[in-house]
């Protein structure tokens, strides 16, 4: 956890992009991602923390986020 400016940061690995470059990756060893890390599969992937009583928390499923999203911003999807 990072804190700056009265704000929090997780530095942990919450978000896992890219997963074809990482198999990629420990493939030239050998190896798979499920040989070294249990992935577990996060709904919702995250939350947005605007204020002390307002979030967002963002679902896994594309069309649930682009709903969301259009709560926030309509047109934006």
């Amino acid at each position: 956890m990072f804190e700056a400016a009265g704000f929090r940061f997780d530095m942990g690995p919450s978000w896992y992009w890219m997963t074809d470059v990482m198999e990629a990756f420990f493939n030239r060893f050998g190896l798979s991602v499920a040989d070294c890390y249990i992935l577990k599969h996060l709904d919702p992937l995250y939350a947005v923390y605007f204020s002390h009583d307002h979030s967002m928390r963002v679902p896994a499923q594309p069309e649930a986020c682009m709903q969301l999203l259009e709560t926030y911003e309509i047109g934006i999807t």
